[in-house]
């Protein structure tokens, strides 16, 4: 289906799953197949590493109101 294609694929175009399943303490939000975030050439990167965004750029996250 599209939401496989996209968290298999996603990467090879520039874009990550911004909110990823297991991340919400660290992202402070659900987890949300459909939001993506292009983040260019380090895409790939961030994707081979499993981490959210916030982990790999070592920055905090969470707590956002």
């Amino acid at each position: 289906d599209a939401i496989h294609w996209l968290h298999t694929h996603a990467h090879e175009y520039g874009f990550i799953i911004r909110f990823q399943p297991g991340k919400e303490a660290i992202t402070g939000y659900q987890a949300e197949a459909w939001h993506l975030r292009y983040v260019g050439d380090k895409a790939t990167d961030i994707y081979n590493s499993g981490l959210s965004l916030e982990e790999y750029f070592g920055v905090a996250g969470g707590g956002y109101e």
